[in-house]
């Protein structure tokens, strides 16, 4: 063996006979949820979140309209369409949020 390989295996050894030495005590954190289950942490985070997407997605569907009223045909009314498409999209993923945080507070159970 190298000498700096010799040097890391001593540093780690020593690290963890040192180890021992601490000894533990009894410390009072706070709670950072506030007493809430996480269940009802992650509940109320999707709530907001599904909220903001539903908020940006009607927002996103008047710009879409307002695009494709002042295309006259050409790229931008094929852009339009895919704003659209992508808006709509957000809305779906906004209204199953519920139900895919419901999925995963069963499984973690």
């Amino acid at each position: 063996m190298n000498s700096k390989k010799i040097i890391c295996l001593v540093s780690v050894l020593a690290l963890f006979c040192l180890a021992g030495l601490v000894f533990a005590q009894t410390v009072t954190l706070p709670d950072p949820l506030g007493g809430k289950s996480f269940k009802d942490v992650l509940t109320s985070v999707t709530n907001y979140a599904s909220g903001l997407i539903a908020t940006l997605a009607v927002i996103m569907i008047i710009i879409s309209g307002i695009v494709y009223l002042t295309s006259g045909g050409g790229a931008r009314m094929e852009t339009a369409k895919k704003i659209l498409v992508y808006a709509v999209a957000g809305i779906v993923i906004a209204l199953a949020a519920s139900g895919i945080v419901s999925t995963i507070t069963s499984i973690i159970k």
